[in-house]
């Protein structure tokens, strides 16, 4: 089975906003909001085919992330204090595995 490993680029200073996020998360991948966690602000990350016969072919997805160690089927995620990036000294860049 396929891995593929997500992060964002480095870029110096950028903050995430903060916004409605889980309600647009819902709406994008039909979980309700109470599904969505919210204990934190997060990017959140889904993958989808656009066609029909695409998101056969990719068949179900299970995301990795520190919102859902152990796994989520709707959605990755990296926390909100990864940002701004820093370049400091032994720092980790998050990452979503799929």
């Amino acid at each position: 089975m396929p891995c593929m490993l997500i992060k964002l680029n480095k870029i110096y200073g950028w903050l995430p906003q903060t916004g409605s996020i889980a309600t647009q998360v819902a709406n994008f991948t039909g979980q309700p909001v109470s599904a969505i966690d919210q204990r934190e602000q997060n990017i959140y990350i889904t993958c989808n085919g656009k066609e029909a016969s695409d998101k056969a072919a990719l068949g179900p997805m299970i995301y990795y992330s520190l919102l859902s160690p152990l796994g989520n089927p709707n959605y990755g995620g990296l926390p909100y204090y990864f940002f701004p990036y820093m370049n400091a000294k032994d720092s980790v860049e998050p990452f979503v595995l799929v």
